[in-house]
């Protein structure tokens, strides 16, 4: 399974959530075939490292995100990937607007912490649900 966790710039939360993931994949599902990435909405910081302050809040868990550096989603994303996770709303609306997608809801799925209905996963159903 490959999963994709995405935000606007990919400097904070999807690599966090890349980050954490990883952690718990490592440590609760060693064996689990499971291959994760992040990407940004946007190309502001395409080739950056994680904002400081999310290294050192992941650090400060255990978690390194040092290897990472942010990417922008693209068109191929939504066939590499079994599983593309937005840390919000307005991202995941965003994604729609990626060349060849537009418009295309069926494989949007938003974290689901606080907002939206949940589907029984931990993760809110499609956009077009909510």
């Amino acid at each position: 399974m490959r999963i994709l966790f995405v935000c606007m710039g990919n400097i904070c939360r999807s690599p966090s959530a890349e980050g954490v993931f990883r952690r718990v994949l490592q440590t609760q599902a060693p064996g689990l075939n499971v291959e994760i990435d992040s990407a940004g909405t946007h190309g502001y910081h395409v080739g950056e490292p994680p904002d400081r302050r999310a290294v050192a809040a992941a650090s400060r868990r255990g978690i390194d995100l040092s290897g990472q550096r942010a990417r922008q989603v693209v068109t191929d994303d939504f066939t590499a990937f079994d599983l593309i996770v937005a840390m919000d709303e307005q991202n995941a609306e965003a994604r729609l607007d990626v060349p060849g997608r537009e418009g295309r809801r069926e494989d949007v799925r938003m974290l689901g912490l606080g907002r939206g209905r949940r589907n029984g996963s931990g993760l809110a159903g499609h956009v077009d649900e909510q």
